[in-house]
C-alpha cells in the first residue's frame, strides 16, 4: 500500500467552527488549526492526525510521480476517524479539472472504492474528498489519509526523444 504524498488543493467552505484547515489528533485535541499535510502518509498506530472537512469543504490529493489505475479489487481507500455519522463524497480526476463521482465514504472506517464500479479507465491523478455534514466534535468528515494498493499504481513516465523518463506531476 502507498499513501498519497501530495495535496493539490484545499477549499474551506466556511461552514466549520473556526477557519480551516482545522482538525486535530485522535485521541487528543480538536478542533485546532492543522496543516493540510496531515492527510499525507501513514499515521502511527496509537495517534491519528486528521483534517476535518465540514459541509462543502474539500481536499484534493494524489501522488507526485504516480497515477492510479483500475487494478484487481479495490483501488482507493479513504480513512476516517471518529464514529460521529460523518460522510464525504469521493471524486477522481485524470486532469485535475474534471472530476467523476466515485462514491461516499463513511465515518470511523476505511472506505474502499473500485474504479471499475464507475467504468473509470483513465489514469487517476487526483482524488477529491468533499465533506457532506458538520457532525462530530471537530465538525465534518475527519480524513486521516488516503491509500492505494501497489497493484493499482503506476509510475508516471513520458517519452522524450524516444527515451522513457520519469515525470513529476504538479
Amino acid at each position: 500500500m502507498a499513501f498519497v504524498d501530495r495535496v493539490f488543493e484545499f477549499f474551506d467552505s466556511g461552514a466549520g467552527p473556526i477557519d480551516g484547515p482545522y482538525g486535530g489528533t485522535f485521541p487528543g485535541d480538536f478542533p485546532v488549526p492543522v496543516s493540510t499535510d496531515v492527510v499525507l502518509g501513514r499515521d502511527s498506530d496509537s495517534i491519528a492526525e486528521f483534517l476535518s472537512l465540514p459541509t462543502d469543504s474539500f481536499v484534493t490529493v494524489g501522488f507526485a510521480n504516480k497515477t492510479i489505475f483500475d487494478g484487481p479489487g479495490n483501488d482507493i481507500f479513504v480513512n476516517e476517524v471518529g464514529d460521529n455519522s460523518e460522510f464525504a463524497d469521493i471524486f477522481v480526476s485524470s486532469d485535475l479539472k474534471n472530476f467523476s463521482f466515485l462514491g461516499t465514504a463513511a465515518s470511523a472506517s476505511s472506505s474502499a472504492f473500485d474504479l471499475s464500479t464507475i467504468g473509470f479507465t483513465q489514469p487517476v491523478r487526483a482524488i477529491q474528498v468533499v465533506g457532506l455534514d458538520n457532525a462530530g466534535v471537530s465538525p465534518g468528515f475527519d480524513v486521516v489519509n488516503v491509500e492505494v494498493p501497489d497493484s493499482s499504481l503506476q509510475d508516471v513516465t513520458t517519452t522524450i526523444n524516444g527515451n522513457n523518463r520519469a515525470a513529476v506531476l504538479f
